[in-house]
């Protein structure tokens, strides 16, 4: 890998680059912190979720419907209660007209007071349903989010225990409580050393300084002062039933009472007869002992306070009756669970809190997610402690602070690269903490590079590299550890961006950013740190005395013990593995088999048990809660997920399951797309979908459910709902039909729809609590209207119009047999067994019931399902892209499978080693485990490289050298990220500790296989130097042996910006200097219409000109014959055609004007004439017009007519009508024919080509048409031969694969229709042409139009241009193409290749400067290209072994020049009359410019001395009257003549002066004269300037200037 040239660039500019990386750097690192957010992690599960699995996307879509059935949602369950609301808020609207205009959805009370009552009277009764439903405890958990807790008002005269006051409140999971505990099994909290326990661990917290801030207050009935309110425990309750004034107060007696009432109590409470409120409900009294329900005391007590073990029912568990031991019991304080607490959680560091042999087990204080955040903050000291460790460590090895700082300055730049592409180019707005990972990442490898760059370094200047001095030595180094470093960067970078198939969004960021720092550090060290390493260098620190004392006195003497002990240590390496490599590879293979058994087999890769995220470490009070203790109360059972609710079984119509979001975003859940082809009211549908429900309880994982089962399947309640009587009994004046009983199943589409919605209303009716489950209505989904202005209103009733009802879903829900689990195997056997089911049935389903698909509560179970198999893709995967690196890195099947092997058996050594410590398959540790696969690669890769690069023959030689080089550096690095590691795992937060064990056994444990096992593999079956070796392939070896010594690389600006297409470049002398330049017509990027003309001169743009629109070509040529000067630039744009002289504007040359269909001109003229306009009439002639001769006949403004607004069609036809109706033109094409001569320059013909297929000849030098050609099609490229005013022809392709040919004079001719549409058409030779097509075929035609070729070519074609080399009497053809190069062909022979970097989209071939052979491309990404082909050119085709001597006999070796001249003979013989007329024509052509040069000789010799005078003219103005300024110079030593005048002359231009006498000219001085023109006409004019002398009749010097047409504005 040579990199000779950015060797030199580094040792010779490494400040340059220093602060080019710097400036790029720093701008990555302060741009998006400072104009995006800061990353926030208060929520730390946020992104654990699976995203574009099919039951995620189920899941997603599933939360999008209940999204849109919410009262601001697109659907409605009760259509008619809508219906009836906005009619109610109509007949309001006109009463108060003010809000008429206003949505109902966004109607708001101004003023609560005034308009509360009003604003109640207009909620929806799909919401007071959810109200009635809701828990009375929901206010205090809203409160709670918006840390407050005042509740005296709210429950001022309700919820009272007695009239004491003994509690102000109900316990609930709002309030912040502990756990208290035993620590030892003799102790018992229902004791009354667990009491006093209770009472003092209570005060203790009671007594914290933030407590009386936070707690609820006391209500007081006298204005006494309020006190917090007391506390729930067990204590306290006993307290109360035993009417005690405290907890202090209660006695064994109080106790055993207690508990007697609480064993007779449990039975109620077990079998839910005993409620938290069966006090104030009769019901339950009726079932419930009067002492049971008394105070609800036991109720709290067995629900809240106490642990599940204690009280036991005596039929259910008659073994465990005689247990009264309370190993646990809930404190409840009356403090709010919120992040408020955070102060009195940090006031607890400084209490005590056990009492003898009881103490608190754990707590809830409602503050882990907001603790997490501030921790995850704090302890990232331990972070910066391992920073300094690892940079401590660099020094220490690279003996150079100056390295040490700036390879710590790569790695943190490398991280503000990644994180600004993560969040500027890629958009990610997530950024999951997850994401912290990567610091280590970037650390590890940042240190991994620095120690290898610096020992071969250090290497290289041992070895005393001289030549070239520095620049050598940055060249091997280098060449020796850029491929290191590149092989594990990518492979590292792969491993992560492998982890991308995962499914969980935290993972897929993770990946997403750790494998972009990966990228970033390797490019840093790649030019920031060699620079750098110069510089250092460079840099002396004998300088500066106090630093040059440290490096004499501590420093130098550390590096040279540290330089003994790292030849003792290589020496020590080297011999352990040598000699003992089989001891080495038994031992540590038999680790790995044994680790594969417990990854693979037993125990394997566990699933989390459960849904909470675990933060801090497992002795951490929260973490002890939500693990251990909130499972032993029955209100934590109840309230979390793993309850035993059963399962239910939804079904779900008229909602595709896709997830339309933002995967890598996990707040961007998309909207819900809607099952067009769903239609439940076909009455195949209905017959399907009863049969549906029908099966479905037949199957065994159906559960009955007690109860009516209004909605679950709304087909069967609305089929018995029809069954009642058309006429109501009790009035007989009210019909219900169709919705009765004359309507028979299957009802037809119209009656389904109406008849489902009244039968919802009568449904809505029915108290919510009987049919409502889970807060979800099953049954049909309704379109709500989006707003009230699409009702229809009658104007005379003042009455709404209800819209047709539409059916957009449906929701089947039953209960099924499963209990939810956290199981994976449970939760797995319900989804298949329900799925399998639903997808047979769907087989059978009609077409508008197939959408239908199967969801339930299954988010964990996909988080589980996902996290096992991405993590097994992702392993998989990261091994068989790192193969693939190795082998294309190595060339080495053999070298990359040993590594592979390698890689595998540490990655499985490691993760067997986290499943022994007990780590489950998390987000965290999944990621860990993507991570540990990009760390476990970097080790190996460095051996191999190192054992490949080794020229020695001899295993063991490559062996040892490989261990010599890297085994230190290495070792430098497993020690340094190791003991970063350790340094973190002081730390609180679990992700920090758990990061720590996994970079000590990752790398440790890849570093001893790297080193024992995959070195010892080498020494035994390492292949030889040349052995299973393959090469990179060359140039010179290439397929085709072509190429890439016919050009010379001229140019290559990748950066030049150039946008263009076929026909957009040319190249011209636009100075008349003799240097010809590069025009090019720029169209711009995409993103900025900026269209210009651009000329450049070698390789820098000298002028630019701003286009009005996109350009379809331009052509350079000449307008005057011999005159280099009168060379102009044409540029087609639009329906003109601009010329500039000398790069300045010149000339607008407008295309004329197309006439209209007689049809449109007499309906528009009959408009005209007409006093009073009948629009109607108008647009209907136009439209049927429009129809009969189709839109490419019709006039824009007949088009625009058409297409307005009705409303506005009255006043553009009264303004346009008695305007004549014309159409514009629009160019196609461009290109230029040679006039009447052959010798250079030479005027040329301007051929153009429009949109309605007109060909038009313009003369050079007035620019006015000379011939004209009609087309049925409109023409896209030319290829002109010969002359115009000869035998010329001009080659034509169309649009649709259409070849033509016209001559002067002559009709067009027509070749054929190719089969795909043409790209371009080039001549070749004068003899024929060459057509390339869209579908990548080469067609070679005759001058005749015959077919003599076809070539198939390689990839897609974007341009083609002919190469004419007549020193060899060529005439090649250049075709570029999209992924194979520019290919060059002689006739159908494929002669050359030029590989460009990148697609090239326009070609052009000539002079440029002084160059005659150049070839100028622009490439599809704007670069510019410049190659020259060689004079020793050889396209010969032939393979040059073929000119070798044979010894058979039969052939004999030809010289070159004898060759070519029997080709040239035989060529002569068989086209003999062809070159005898092309002799005599050029014969004839010579006297003739013999005889025009004798006049004009004889002409001149009456004045022997002709005048050294020079005449510039320019035309200034628009039009018709212009200004003619005129600078006569005399360019001689002497003074001119003094009879001199000045003579304009003109047809149809009037000319004022006409006659002006020249004063003496002195020599070199320019003479203005100013001249006034009026043009008479539209068409331009052509005026001559004449310099004559009073003594002869022949004027000295004439030039001629042409006067533009005047500009005038054309209506459509």
């Amino acid at each position: 890998m040579e990199m000779w040239w950015f060797s030199r660039v580094i040792a010779h500019h490494p400040y340059t680059i220093l602060m080019i990386i710097l400036i790029f750097s720093s701008t990555c690192l302060i741009v998006p912190l400072a104009i995006k957010k800061f990353p926030d992690f208060s929520d730390p599960q946020l992104g654990f979720e699976a995203r574009g699995t099919i039951l995620a996307q189920r899941l997603i879509a599933w939360q999008n419907l209940l999204e849109s059935n919410k009262p601001r949602g697109q659907l409605v369950d009760n259509p008619l209660e809508y219906y009836h609301y906005v009619q109610q808020l109509n007949q309001q609207n006109l009463q108060n007209p003010i809000i008429q205009n206003y949505s109902w959805i966004e109607k708001k009370p101004k003023n609560k007071k005034k308009g509360g009552k009003k604003y109640q009277k207009q909620i929806n009764k799909e919401e007071i349903d959810k109200i009635e439903i809701k828990d009375k405890w929901e206010e205090l958990i809203e409160l709670k989010n918006k840390n407050k807790l005042d509740m005296t008002k709210d429950y001022k005269n309700q919820d009272y225990i007695d009239n004491e006051n003994f509690f102000c409140n109900l316990p609930s999971s709002a309030y912040a409580r502990v756990v208290i505990g035993r620590n030892s099994k003799d102790s018992n909290l229902w004791s009354m050393e667990g009491v006093l326990a209770q009472c003092y661990i209570d005060a203790e917290l009671r007594s914290n300084s933030h407590f009386s801030s936070l707690c609820q207050m006391s209500i007081e009935y006298n204005n006494s002062k309020q006190k917090c309110c007391r506390s729930w425990s067990p204590a306290n309750y006993v307290a109360l039933l035993s009417n005690r004034s405290s907890c202090l107060g209660v006695t064994e007696n109080d106790l055993s009472r207690v508990e007697t009432l609480l064993k007779r109590c449990i039975y109620y409470y077990q079998n839910r007869r005993l409620t938290s409120n069966c006090a104030e409900d009769l019901n339950c009294q009726k079932h419930v002992p009067t002492e049971c329900y008394m105070h609800n005391a036991a109720y709290h007590l067995l629900h809240y306070l106490l642990d599940t073990d204690f009280i036991s029912d005596r039929e259910q568990d008659p073994q465990n009756k005689l247990n009264s031991t309370l190993k646990y019991a809930m404190l409840f304080l009356p403090i709010a669970a919120s992040s408020a607490t955070l102060d009195f959680y940090k006031g607890l560091n400084d209490v005590d809190l056990s009492y003898g042999k009881f103490c608190v087990k754990g707590m809830h204080l409602g503050l882990k997610s907001i603790l997490f955040d501030r921790l995850l903050v704090s302890d990232s000291i331990l972070l910066l402690t391992g920073f300094t460790f690892v940079t401590i460590c660099i020094w220490a090895y690279t003996g150079s602070f100056l390295l040490t700082v700036t390879t710590i300055i790569a790695v943190i730049f490398s991280l503000g690269i990644s994180y600004a592409f993560y969040t500027l180019l890629l958009h990610i707005k997530f950024f999951p903490f997850m994401n912290l990972l990567a610091i280590v990442v970037a650390v590890g490898i940042g240190a991994d590079d620095a120690f290898i760059y610096c020992k071969i370094w250090e290497r290289g200047k041992e070895q005393k590299i001289s030549n070239n001095g520095l620049v050598r030595l940055v060249q091997e180094t280098m060449k020796h550890a850029v491929p290191s470093m590149f092989v594990t960067s990518l492979t590292t970078a792969v491993a992560f961006f492998a982890s991308v198939v995962s499914n969980v969004t935290a993972i897929n960021c993770f990946s997403l950013f750790s494998g972009m720092t990966v990228i970033a550090n390797f490019f840093l060290m790649i030019t920031w740190l060699p620079a750098c390493v110069v510089v250092s260098e460079r840099f002396k620190l004998g300088i500066l005395s106090p630093a040059n004392f440290i490096t004499r006195k501590i420093v130098r003497p550390l590096r040279l013990f540290g330089d003994k002990i790292t030849i003792g240590f290589n020496s020590f390496l080297i011999k352990i593995v040598i000699n003992f490599r089989w001891c080495w590879l038994f031992s540590l293979g038999i680790v790995a088999i044994i680790c594969c058994i417990i990854v693979f087999q037993y125990p394997g890769l566990q699933l989390p048990d459960t849904a909470d995220f675990q933060l801090f470490d497992s002795s951490h009070p929260f973490e002890k809660y939500d693990l251990i203790y909130a499972r032993k109360f029955w209100f934590e059972k109840h309230e979390t997920i793993d309850n035993g609710d059963m399962l239910p079984l939804r079904f779900v119509w008229g909602v595709k399951p896709i997830d339309n979001g933002n995967y890598l975003d996990p707040g961007l859940i998309g909207t819900p797309e809607w099952d067009e082809s769903f239609d439940v009211s076909h009455p195949e549908s209905q017959l399907w979908l009863e049969k549906f429900c029908y099966d479905l309880r037949a199957q065994p994982f159906y559960r009955n459910t007690l109860g009516p089962l209004l909605p679950n399947c709304f087909i069967e309640s609305l089929r018995k709902w029809m069954q009642r009587r058309c006429e109501d009994p009790i009035d007989p004046h009210i019909n219900y039909m169709p919705c009765c009983e004359k309507s028979k199943f299957p009802y037809n589409s119209t009656t389904l729809q109406r008849c489902a919605a009244e039968a919802n209303a009568g449904l809505y009716r029915t108290p919510s609590y009987l049919w409502v489950r889970n807060g979800v209505f099953a049954g049909l989904k309704f379109l709500r209207e989006p707003n009230s202005t699409q009702l229809q209103i009658s104007n005379e009733t003042n009455s709404v119009t209800m819209p047709t009802l539409k059916i957009k879903a449906l929701i089947v829900e039953y209960d099924s047999i499963y209990n939810y689990s956290l199981s994976f195997s449970n939760m797995d056997q319900f989804f298949h067994q329900v799925e399998t089911w639903m997808q047979n049935q769907l087989k059978n389903a009609p077409l508008g019931m197939r959408g239908g698909w199967f969801v339930s509560r299954l988010e964990f179970y996909e988080l589980q399902r996902t996290l096992y198999e991405g993590t097994l893709w992702a392993m998989g995967v990261s091994l068989i892209l790192a193969l693939i690196v190795l082998a294309f890195v190595t060339f080495n099947p053999l070298i990359s499978l040993y590594a592979i092997i390698t890689i595998g058996a540490a990655i499985t050594v490691t993760i067997a080693g986290l499943i022994l410590l007990g780590w489950k398959l998390n987000v965290l540790e999944s990621i860990t485990v993507s991570t540990a696969i990009g760390l476990t690669v970097d080790f190996s890769l460095h051996y191999v490289v190192s054992y490949r690069a080794c020229t020695s023959k001899e295993r063991e030689d490559r062996v040892k050298t490989a261990l010599t080089q890297m085994g230190g550096p290495t070792l430098m690095a497993c020690l340094t990220t190791g003991a970063a590691g350790a340094l973190m795992l002081p730390s609180c937060v679990l992700a920090y500790i758990q990061i720590g064990i996994f970079l000590l056994l990752v790398m440790g444990i890849s570093w001893i296989y790297a080193t024992f096992f995959l070195c010892p593999i080498l020494s035994v079956i390492g292949p030889s130097s040349h052995f299973a070796q393959f090469q990179y392939p060359r140039a010179e070896h290439n397929i085709s042996s072509l190429g890439m010594n016919r050009w010379l690389e001229a140019l290559w600006e990748p950066a030049a910006k150039l946008y263009t297409l076929p026909n957009g470049l040319d190249m011209l002398d636009v100075s008349g200097d003799g240097d010809a330049r590069l025009v090019c017509a720029d169209l711009g990027a995409l993103d900025i219409n900026s269209p210009k003309i651009r000329v450049y001169k070698g390789g820098d743009q000298i002028t630019e000109h701003n286009m009005v629109d996109l350009p379809c070509g331009v052509v350079g040529f000449y307008t005057q014959n011999g005159e280099p000067r009168s060379s102009v630039v044409a540029v087609g744009v639009g329906s003109s055609v601009y010329i500039f002289k000398n790069m300045r504007p010149y000339f607008k040359y407008c295309l004329p004007h197309i006439e209209a269909h007689p049809k449109e001109r007499e309906i528009w003229h009959k408009a005209g004439l007409d006093e009073e306009l009948n629009v109607l009439t108008l647009a209907d002639e136009l439209d049927l017009l429009l129809k009969e001769v189709g839109a490419g006949f019709i006039s824009p403004r007949t088009l625009k007519f058409l297409c307005m607004d009705k409303n506005l069609r009255a006043s553009f036809a009264e303004q346009y009508r008695r305007i004549p109706l014309v159409k514009s033109n629009a160019l196609t094409a461009i290109s230029v024919i040679r006039r009447d001569s052959w010798n250079d320059p030479a005027s040329s013909c301007l051929v153009l080509g429009t949109e309605f297929g007109e060909i038009l000849i313009l003369d050079p030098r007035t620019f006015s048409i000379m011939d004209k050609h009609l087309l049925q099609w409109p023409p896209v490229a030319f290829a002109c031969i010969g002359l115009w005013a000869g035998d010329g022809r001009i080659l034509i392709i169309g649009r649709d694969g259409k070849i033509g040919v016209i001559r002067r004079g002559s009709s067009v001719k027509h070749w054929e229709k190719l089969s795909s549409p043409a790209v371009a058409i080039s001549a070749l030779n004068n003899e024929g042409v060459a057509v390339t097509t869209m579908d990548g075929t080469l067609i070679g035609f005759s001058r005749k139009g015959i077919k003599l070729w076809h070539v198939r070519v390689p990839g897609a074609i974007l341009d083609s241009i002919s190469l004419p080399v007549p020193q060899i009497g060529l005439s090649l053809l250049a075709v570029s193409t999209a992924g194979y190069g520019i290919r060059v062909y002689d006739g159908k022979h494929h002669v050359d290749t030029l590989k460009i970097m990148e697609p090239v989209s326009a070609m052009k071939y000539g002079k440029m400067g002084q160059e005659e052979r150049t070839m100028a491309m622009v490439t599809v990404g704007g670069g510019l290209c410049v190659k020259i082909l060689k004079r020793t050119a050889d396209f010969s085709i032939h393979n040059p072994m073929s000119d070798l001597p044979i010894n058979d006999g039969s052939k004999f070796l030809i010289p070159k020049k004898t060759r070519l001249f029997v080709e040239q003979t035989i060529r002569e013989r068989s086209e003999a009359k062809k070159i005898h007329t092309t002799f005599q024509q050029g014969l004839l052509r010579l006297r003739l410019m013999v005889a025009k040069k004798v006049v004009e000789s004889l002409n001149d010799g009456q004045d022997a001395g002709s005048h050294s005078l020079t005449v510039e003219a320019t035309v200034l103005g628009l039009g018709p009257h212009y200004q003619i300024r005129i600078l006569l110079t005399n360019i001689s030593d002497e003074l001119s003549d003094t009879d001199l005048y000045i003579v304009c002359r003109s047809e149809n231009i009037e000319v004022k002066p006409r006659l002006m006498d020249v004063p003496l000219l002195p020599s070199g001085v320019p003479i203005p004269f100013v001249v006034n023109a009026i043009l008479n006409g539209r068409i331009s004019g052509r005026m001559e300037i004449l310099v004559c002398k009073k003594s002869r009749t022949k004027p000295v010097t004439v030039t001629t200037v042409v006067l533009p047409a005047p500009e005038e504005d054309i209506e459509v």
